[in-house]
């Protein structure tokens, strides 16, 4: 079992809907999500709606999405991504005007 840790930004432009591989779990391997950071930084002001996904399936959050200004989400997790599954970052701007990033860091273990 080893532990990694995922971090970066992730930008979408304005007025658009965009997603990033962020992570590619390798085969034979199982990732188990332990916990999920998310920084909105100031000015986002709600505008930009995140997702994680696997296959195109949302896993977190379990409803909706993350969306927020100047704030900083933290979930704790049990998620599986089975072997050679892509891990995205999802988002969806709604302004029409300026775009908006959001900061990420996924800790989890391969197994």
């Amino acid at each position: 079992m080893s532990t990694v840790v995922i971090a970066g930004s992730f930008s979408v432009a304005a007025g658009s809907e965009d997603s990033k591989t962020i992570y590619t779990v390798p085969g034979a391997k199982t990732f188990r999500i332990k916990r999920v950071q998310l920084h909105f930084p100031v000015g986002t002001e709600g505008h930009l709606a995140i997702q994680l996904v696997v296959e195109n399936f949302p896993i977190l959050p379990d409803e909706g999405e993350f969306t927020g200004d100047d704030v900083t989400f933290t979930v704790e997790s049990e998620k599986e991504v089975p072997p050679n599954s892509e891990i995205k970052i999802k988002g969806v701007n709604s302004d029409s005007s300026n775009p908006h990033s959001v900061y990420y860091v996924v800790e989890g273990v391969l197994e």
